[in-house]
């Protein structure tokens, strides 16, 4: 990537970390487009339930989570200039890194994502994604059984089944 002499490199988030390795190498101008306020499994106390752990397997995960907290802000500090994705995510990222970020919102492609269909609507909430906890799946349930409304849900989880996108716009 130095060698191309890029004039920015656009980086998003790593599997392991919020901030990847590799910004302390690139020595292009570093744009950071943030998607998610930053590592859950390192930041959230709620992720980390030791009530079932030895005292071994509890030292490793502290310590692992300590080292990739470390990390995540080290590399955080080699971004050049921070996007984020929503009001919240750019709140977040301050409070975790200390950076402000702008926003951009995502966009929709709307010749293809119209609602130009007269179809009756089968559908009035739709979850997508898993059980994990991380997708929110336990605060759906709770918020359905609240609603004093009856609605129609349908639950499209990941590990049953995929859309296109044509199902998706459907």
């Amino acid at each position: 990537i130095n060698e191309k002499k890029y004039d920015l490199v656009l980086v998003t988030a790593s599997q392991y970390i919020e901030t990847p390795f590799i910004l302390n190498f690139l020595k292009a101008p570093k744009y950071f487009y943030c998607q998610d306020p930053y590592y859950r499994i390192i930041y959230e106390p709620a992720l980390f339930n030791a009530v079932h752990l030895n005292f071994f397997k509890f030292l490793y995960e502290k310590v692992n989570r300590l080292i990739r907290k470390y990390l995540d802000i080290w590399d955080a500090k080699q971004i050049d200039f921070v996007i984020c994705a929503s009001k919240f995510i750019q709140e977040k990222f301050y409070l975790t890194y200390g950076k402000k970020g702008i926003i951009a919102y995502g966009g929709v492609d709307t010749t293809f994502f119209s609602p130009g269909s007269n179809k009756e609507r089968t559908i009035d909430i739709i979850f997508i994604g898993s059980k994990e906890f991380m997708d929110g799946y336990s605060f759906f349930e709770e918020i359905l059984k609240a609603m004093t409304v009856k609605v129609k849900v349908k639950t499209i989880l990941s590990e049953n089944e995929w859309l296109t996108d044509i199902q998706m716009r459907d």
